[in-house]
């Protein structure tokens, strides 16, 4: 056998696939990392399901009532104030709606709003060992924390109707525009999840930090009350992110004509531009989560 024939006769050998990475490949890709990011974000929902189920069990494992804590803490809130109002002890003012119906409302609404924020802030620092040993876009653990906000304010939503039919307060067509502004709104929490997530993850106690805050932030949205309409109270429908959203709910869920369209058009913007630049931050910072947690 010749040479030649022994050499055509062997096969090549496969080639081994090689993975190219660069610095700051993210730079790199300027405008085009939007693109990937929504692939990898597509990619990974199986993943993003899988991780709520899973925070959806430990939340309620060994409890007595379960998922209807969604239900028992707005409720809660709600008598208190009733209580306080009746007794002369805090001035609520004039509602267009039947006071525990206006407070019900509120006390759902920024109780989901601020159970996604303290969800997803600890959403990287609880799972730092899945973080450290397993390859996967982040953003997954903090959706999946997001998730269970967005299906706490589901089951408040049902509450909210039972005590709609007991008045009977039926909302018009307007009401339809409700779950886009849910959108808006919870958008603009996954935003400052992704911040606050990453900065929980260098420092400990932003939860400690955020829980104070949030205790003073109730103060400062007309969830109990009625948005002020004095200057300089009136600020606080303006500073507030959340005050646009609830106010429209409100307005939109007892059939009230809506009070703050320009509040509102101003509110969808900041939460588009929050939702955007935060997780792009978050992405810049995803290579080196694994070494902070």
């Amino acid at each position: 056998m010749s040479e030649e024939s022994g050499h055509a006769g062997l096969k090549a050998a496969p080639q081994t696939p090689v993975a190219v990475y660069y610095a700051n490949r993210n730079l790199l890709l300027g405008h085009r990392v939007w693109a990937e990011m929504v692939r990898e974000l597509w990619s990974a929902r199986e993943l993003i399901w899988r991780l709520f189920c899973r925070d959806f069990s430990a939340k309620y494992r060994q409890t007595i009532f379960g998922i209807l804590w969604a239900i028992l803490l707005p409720l809660g809130t709600t008598a208190f104030f009733v209580v306080l109002s009746n007794a002369r002890v805090i001035n609520i003012g004039q509602t267009a709606i039947p006071y525990p119906l206006f407070a019900l409302i509120g006390t759902s609404i920024w109780q989901s709003f601020v159970g996604g924020l303290l969800a997803a802030s600890g959403s990287l620092v609880n799972a730092a060992n899945l973080v450290g040993k397993i390859n996967f876009p982040r953003e997954a653990l903090v959706i999946a924390a997001i998730g269970q906000a967005v299906l706490d304010a589901l089951v408040k939503a049902g509450l909210v109707v039972l005590m709609m039919v007991y008045y009977r307060l039926w909302p018009g067509w307007e009401a339809l525009a409700i779950p886009v502004l849910l959108v808006f709104l919870f958008l603009m929490c996954l935003g400052f999840g992704f911040l606050l997530a990453l900065v929980q993850g260098i420092v400990r106690d932003t939860e400690k930090a955020l829980s104070l805050l949030i205790t003073f932030g109730v103060v400062l949205t007309p969830a109990v009350y009625p948005p002020p309409e004095k200057w300089p109270f009136y600020l606080i429908n303006i500073v507030n992110p959340v005050s646009p959203f609830l106010i429209a709910i409100r307005d939109l869920a007892t059939g009230q004509p809506v009070s703050n369209g320009t509040e509102i058009a101003l509110g969808i913007a900041v939460s588009l531009l929050v939702f955007g630049l935060s997780w792009r931050i978050f992405h810049l910072a995803e290579p080196k989560i694994a070494e902070r947690l």
